[in-house]
Formats: structure tokens, sequence, C-alpha cells
């Protein structure tokens, strides 16, 4: 289970770094993961209210086996987040190379 959720979280991180599109693929992703939880819990396939438990924070009840749909856009801005500052000082160096 842990390394089924690290890996769909990872996915989400860093395919979708470089830009925010919510293709057919992140839904395909999720349905590949969700397959694989419901393997590992045996219920065969899960409910859309057993999914939206899954996808809910440990301390609320759920796995925390996020949704890539759910995640990506935080992903997306965490992301950016983190660099925005060094990339905008970068594109500014590049215009204005006399300035600190």
């Amino acid at each position: 289970f842990v390394l089924l959720s690290t890996y769909g979280q990872g996915c989400v991180t860093h395919l979708l770094r470089a830009n925010l599109k919510l293709e057919p693929w992140v839904d395909e992703l999720d349905t590949v993961l969700f397959v694989g939880l419901e393997w590992l819990v045996g219920t065969g396939t899960m409910r859309v209210d057993q999914k939206m438990q899954a996808n809910m924070r440990l301390s609320d009840g759920g796995l925390a086996f996020f949704s890539a749909r759910a995640c990506a856009p935080r992903a997306y801005l965490g992301s950016w987040a983190l660099c925005l500052h060094q990339v905008a000082q970068n594109e500014i160096t590049v215009i204005f190379p006399f300035l600190p």
C-alpha cells in the first residue's frame, strides 16, 4: 500500500511539474491506482463513496490515497511555489544582466 500510494503521488508531482494539463492520462492513472488498491483490500470494485473515503486524510478516517486528478493542481502549484523566486530571478538576470 505504501509503495502504491507513494508511486501514485510521485507520478503526479513529477509529470505535472512542467505544465498543468489534466489530460485523459490523469484519469487513467487514477483507474490503475484504484485497481491496485482494490486488489490490496480485496473489495472487488470500490463504490464511489469508498473511493471518496480512501481519498480522505488519515486524520479524517480515510486512507490518504489521493486521486491524481484531485492532486494535480496542488502538485503543479506546489512545485512552482518552491522554485518561482529562482526562475523569476534568472529571467530578470537574462533580460537585465546589469541588475544584481
